[in-house]
């Protein structure tokens, strides 16, 4: 019974050649146009002539019939193979071990510089340092306010040179009290007796206190008493 050429294409492509020449349905004239294999001997298709090979790729040829332009032809293992449907999702294995731990990778490249963060919190403060050397004199400042008088010191030892600053006379003047000052122009040097020339030889100058006191002239050596020049 004759095949259709449906029946021996797919005969081909499962791999019946041997069988279809064996079984005269299908001869070298249905096989013009695929290549080296036209020129083949029918003998060449046979199973017990054909040589055994483990090495097809997918650019391997195999014949194709072309039905809707009724013709054979060549086509690659790759372009010719079917894709049957998509099968149903088989159910979930069961979850591997853990793998053990790798070693660490090398270190990355640093990366760029990060914008700066917020001031943090002031600290507490350290321990007081060592003292530093000491520093250059700084300049002179303004002299400052006169301050009060102190206390009267002690009495310097009385000059000794006659009308100076310190000395002192008996002089014969106006009467006065005990601690009262008077021009030494109103004054002249005298003895106890209130005694002198009133040449000018004995006339005193600047100012005097008097240190005694002054009776007037009514007594004898009247107006005749101790005198210390202050100025």
């Amino acid at each position: 019974m004759s095949r259709s050429k449906s029946r021996k294409f797919a005969d081909i492509l499962s791999g019946n050649m041997g069988a279809i020449l064996d079984d005269g349905l299908i001869n070298v004239s249905e096989i013009t146009g695929l290549g080296t294999a036209a020129s083949s001997a029918a003998t060449d298709f046979l199973p017990s002539t054909m040589a055994t090979a483990t090495n097809a790729t997918g650019s391997d040829f195999v014949p194709v019939y072309d039905a809707s332009a009724g013709v054979w032809k060549k086509q690659t293992i790759t372009v010719a193979a079917l894709q049957g449907p998509t099968g149903a999702t088989g159910a979930t294995g069961p979850a591997g071990s853990n793998g053990s731990i790798g070693a660490d990778g090398a270190d990355g490249a640093d990366g760029a510089q990060g914008p700066q963060g917020n001031t943090g919190a002031t600290g507490p403060q350290g321990a007081t340092g060592a003292q530093g050397p000491q520093g250059n004199t700084g300049s002179q400042g303004p002299t400052g306010a006169t301050g009060s008088q102190g206390a009267t010191g002690p009495a310097g030892t009385p000059a000794t040179t006659y009308n100076t600053v310190g000395s002192y006379a008996l002089g014969k003047g106006n009467q006065q009290n005990t601690g009262t000052t008077t021009a030494g122009s109103g004054l002249v040097a005298t003895n106890c007796y209130g005694y002198n020339t009133g040449s000018n030889n004995y006339s005193l100058s600047g100012t005097w206190r008097l240190q005694g006191y002054n009776h007037g002239p009514s007594f004898s050596g009247a107006n005749v008493s101790l005198y210390v020049r202050i100025s």
